[in-house]
């Protein structure tokens, strides 16, 4: 019973500590009783979203050192390999995004293993693709 008066006892003069020294509670911008009701609520949140968001950064820390990816590291891995092999081709004020071997295909070159990926009549499903007469 003791260990759980003393965790509320630490859990309540913590936040109430904390309030008073760092967030100024002692002296509030207004001195109506709402504004200082307004302004306590708004301290209290943003000790409890600054406290989550240290959490928050620290679990993540964790999951870096475990080669975890997380966060808008993974994001923005994910967008490269998406668009590793796109490719713009500018004509004029007209332009085109195409997958490179779509580009190479088009322009009569051949692609290794495209055959065996997506099959023996690939170059004539990528001309279809563009309403182009396959050659």
């Amino acid at each position: 019973m003791s260990t759980i008066l003393q965790f509320k006892a630490n859990h309540s003069n913590g936040i109430f500590r904390t309030g008073k020294q760092d967030w100024h509670l002692k002296h509030p911008p207004k001195k109506t009783a709402h504004a200082f009701k307004v302004y306590v609520y708004l301290t209290l949140m943003m000790i409890a979203l600054t406290t989550a968001f240290r959490q928050f950064k620290i679990k993540e820390e964790e999951k870096q050192k475990k080669g975890i990816d997380s966060g808008i590291e993974k994001y923005r891995r994910k967008i490269v390999a998406e668009n590793m092999d796109k490719v713009i081709v500018f004509n004029d004020c007209l332009y085109g995004i195409f997958c490179a071997y779509e580009l190479t295909v088009l322009l009569g070159g051949s692609v290794k293993d495209c055959a065996k990926i997506m099959g023996p009549d690939y170059k004539t499903n990528i001309f279809q693709k563009f309403d182009l007469p396959a050659p």
